[in-house]
């Protein structure tokens, strides 16, 4: 499972995935399953991206790993917030006991509504994306226009000390915006 990298489009695609398989887990504990048979059921019946994480989680457990370590080893290798919970829950229950079924069945709940959350976000910064590209976009679009109706006068501007300074300092406050915006836009919850 760390050999998988994880980005963001397929951190969505991951949370809907767990959570799915969250409900697998619970349908099969409330049928009287077992904990390690449902999660091995639910494993079998995984989709690609997620087969991967909960194989790994499962094999370890049959292998004879202590389960509490192997969910804490697994939540440090996998930077995803859903499932660094799942794996947390499921400790917690290998270590204290008690019914699991409510837990996941929450835990689940909340995937789903972080990864709504998530799909909002996105759409509400793709507003703010789309202007700053028009922005960057019409600036340069400026300078070509400029360069093309007087040439002398935009080389004879940067060939100045003051034209050089003013075009180099407002390609770097555009990249820091840039920048900026960017990491403004990646809102994590």
């Amino acid at each position: 499972a760390g050999d998988h990298l994880v980005d963001d489009e397929n951190d969505a695609v991951l949370g809907r995935q767990l959570a799915e398989a969250l409900d697998h887990i619970v349908t099969s504990l409330h049928a009287g399953v077992g904990v390690l048979d449902a999660l091995q059921s639910a494993e079998q019946q995984s989709r690609r991206l997620l087969k991967p994480f909960l194989s790994t989680l499962t094999s370890r457990i049959r292998l004879g790993d202590d389960p509490v370590e192997v969910c804490k080893d697994l939540a440090h290798m996998l930077p995803l917030e859903s499932f660094r919970l799942f794996y947390y829950a499921l400790a917690v229950q290998w270590e204290g006991g008690g019914n699991l079924a409510p837990t996941l069945a929450t835990t689940g709940r909340f995937i789903r509504d972080r990864v709504e959350v998530g799909r909002r976000v996105s759409a509400h910064t793709t507003e703010a994306r789309f202007s700053v590209i028009a922005v960057l976009g019409l600036t340069y679009f400026l300078a070509a226009l400029m360069w093309q109706l007087s040439p002398d006068r935009v080389e004879g501007f940067l060939n100045t000390d003051i034209g050089r300074v003013a075009a180099s300092g407002a390609l770097v406050l555009q990249g820091m915006g840039a920048v900026w915006t960017a990491r403004m836009s990646r809102i994590k919850y």
